[in-house]
């Protein structure tokens, strides 16, 4: 009796900083059918949350990919990609696609100042596509601001002490007092928000987000401080 074909299941995650995923999956698949060429390969782009997950998202979906214009970490103008499940209801909000880090490589990073404000902007734009609920992937981000710059995009505003705008990015925490709500996107409230996320650090202390995280955005010491 023949012998059964083999089935390979590739499944990658992206290599940071050489491929991404279905880069991956394509070597793999050739690297297997060279050994084995009678192998029967199904490819599955995986992804953790961070960046890839559109297009893991997209590619099992066969949704479409659309995208709007807005600015990058450090509000230089840009296009991020987003898309929505085939039934409508789920939109996909990729941080890295407007505030991540590849896409400020080409400029000495700004760990204080860097800003998520880009990533509320492409919220801002799923949720006028009518989604019950918007899922924000997590990871690659230039920025410390902790999402505020993704509440400014959508209309809020961080105010001083004083009643005035705190500046963009990490650095202008410090000063802020009070979240103005008044002017925020009317759909913000009335969808389920989700993040993917693929860590468990708390905000502060040892393994905290700005001890673990802040180094990879370009912050010394003093800064994570």
């Amino acid at each position: 009796m023949a012998a059964e074909r083999p089935h390979v299941v590739l499944a990658p995650d992206a290599f940071k900083g050489t491929l991404d995923a279905t880069e991956v999956a394509v070597a793999l698949r050739d690297g297997v059918l060279a050994a084995a060429p009678e192998a029967r390969v199904t490819s599955r782009a995986m992804a953790d949350g961070g960046e890839g997950t559109l297009d893991a998202l997209v590619a099992s979906w066969q949704s479409a990919v659309r995208t709007v214009e807005t600015v990058d970490a450090i509000g230089r103008p840009t296009a991020a990609r987003w898309t929505v499940s085939p039934d409508g209801l789920i939109g996909v909000v990729e941080l890295a696609e407007a505030s991540g880090l590849p896409r400020v490589s080409d400029e000495p990073l700004q760990p204080l100042h860097a800003s998520t404000r880009g990533t509320g902007d492409v919220a801002a734009a799923v949720l006028d596509a009518g989604v019950h609920e918007v899922l924000v992937c997590l990871g690659g981000s230039a920025s410390t601001d902790g999402g505020a710059g993704i509440l400014t995009g959508l209309g809020a505003r961080l105010l001083d002490g004083e009643g005035q705008v705190v500046p963009d990015g990490g650095e202008g925490l410090a000063r802020a007092a009070a979240i103005d709500l008044s002017g925020l996107h009317p759909r913000a409230r009335d969808v389920r928000w989700r993040l993917a996320v693929d860590v468990t650090n708390p905000l502060l202390g040892e393994h905290g987000a700005a001890a673990v995280f802040a180094p990879q955005k370009g912050a010394g010491p003093g800064e994570v401080a």
